[in-house]
């Protein structure tokens, strides 16, 4: 499991209509590879979710996104 704070990498493309975006920010897809960070983390020993907060080179958010442990793996 995942905890707050851990930065982590998307393992495959997000579609842009997923998520919650800020205005302003680019509509199209999060590619694989992505770096985020845990924001919160909760669910049980068999399912885990984690709120991820995606941001641009400036600090500005991309999208904040609610994954699972198939989204997602610690950053290396």
């Amino acid at each position: 499991m995942l905890h707050e704070h851990d930065i982590v990498a998307l393992v495959h493309d997000i579609p842009a209509e997923t998520g919650t975006r800020w205005p302003g920010t680019p509509s199209g897809p999060l590619h694989s590879g992505l770096i985020g960070a845990v924001v919160a983390a909760y669910g049980d020993e068999s399912n885990h979710e984690y709120e991820v907060e995606f941001v641009a080179a400036d600090g500005s958010t991309l999208a904040l996104l609610t994954l699972g442990d198939a989204d997602i793996k610690l950053a290396e």
